[in-house]
């Protein structure tokens, strides 16, 4: 049976949020394996363009979520204190910027596979950017967070 006490305690254990993350990225990954053919995002940044492919990206978000779940698991293991605002903030912030990037996909047009990525595209830079800097800004929290849980005396 379901325990509501059970499901506040998620709060307390953000690792279980972020592993069914890397769960939900993985089972997208091998859709697109399996139904689709891999779609690439191209930024360009002045003259240089940084091409990334969707299953790469999403492979390394799916790493990246599994390490930061072993981190918040870890602090949990050895009964640190986990800030659960930080958690938060950060796993908003992370989840934001991962929409923000993945958006971009929305737009392709599955049915036409001869197109190039961005010949059918009407998507802004400015949110591939926009979310790109929240990811760096969510981790850089998250980085912040460990540091803060692991150095900070419990209090008897």
């Amino acid at each position: 049976m379901l325990n509501i006490k059970n499901i506040c305690s998620l709060k307390e254990k953000p690792h279980i949020i972020l592993w069914f993350f890397t769960a939900l990225c993985f089972v997208i990954y091998l859709l697109n394996y399996f139904f689709n053919d891999d779609s690439t995002i191209d930024i360009s940044y002045y003259d240089t363009y940084y091409v990334l492919s969707k299953s790469s990206l999403l492979q390394v978000l799916g790493y990246w979520f599994f390490v930061c779940g072993m981190g918040y698991f870890l602090l949990n293991y050895y009964n640190k204190r986990i800030f659960s605002w930080l958690s938060r903030i950060h796993m908003w912030m992370s989840l934001l910027a991962i929409t923000l990037i993945l958006l971009e996909y929305s737009n392709v047009n599955f049915l036409s596979s001869t197109k190039r990525f961005y010949e059918i595209t009407v998507y802004s830079e400015t949110l591939n950017y926009l979310g790109i800097l929240l990811f760096i800004i969510a981790q850089i929290i998250y980085c912040f967070h460990m540091l803060l849980s692991i150095f900070k005396r419990q209090q008897p």
